[in-house]
């Protein structure tokens, strides 16, 4: 059925409604079986990664158990998380797993607060730990990365593990306003 309705409407997986959310995120959220999220998520993939308007993705919403789209609604399967449709949602964006939304909240995190069973926890954990390492991993040049670590790992003894950063480096604003206490 959701074949035939994107086939007769292409454009449906590309429209957002008032609070920003494609039909990607009410898929992933109402509790739908995980060959429909498949379909609607494959339909237009980069929804995956999109944010709503509370800046949730939509394995946020697969990972809440609360499932509240709207304010107003109380009608949805809640309680239970889809390991399937997490599991599809994490292979279209893996990105997602590290984004948080407004409350400053992961998906990682609503699993949790959810009650998720262990196996959905170490998947979300997993893909969390690759991408970042795949991230920082792209971003690391010689000599730099965060707060000089690498500088060990290139010139192993040459500074001590309480300094960690070279001394003829200049440390950026961030660690100047840790340095001052601000």
């Amino acid at each position: 059925m959701i074949k035939i309705i994107l086939h007769k409407f292409p454009q449906t997986p590309y429209m957002p409604d008032s609070i920003g959310r494609y039909p990607i995120h009410i898929a992933s959220s109402v509790g739908v079986s995980s060959e429909i999220v498949n379909v609607v998520a494959k339909a237009y993939p980069e929804a995956c990664v999109k944010q709503d308007f509370d800046g949730r993705t939509p394995l946020h919403l697969a990972c809440d158990a609360s499932r509240l789209l709207y304010e107003e609604d109380s009608s949805w399967d809640k309680g239970h998380l889809n390991r399937d449709t997490i599991k599809i949602l994490l292979a279209m964006a893996p990105s997602s797993v590290n984004i948080e939304d407004v409350d400053e909240v992961n998906p990682i995190e609503l699993a949790l607060l959810s009650n998720a069973d262990c196996k959905i926890l170490s998947m979300l954990q997993k893909v969390s730990v690759s991408e970042h390492r795949q991230k920082h991993r792209s971003s690391k040049v010689a000599g730099s990365g965060e707060a000089g670590l690498s500088w060990n790992r290139w010139y192993p003894g040459r500074y001590s593990q309480a300094t960690m950063t070279p001394p003829e480096r200049k440390r950026g604003k961030f660690w100047n306003m840790v340095a001052s206490g601000k």
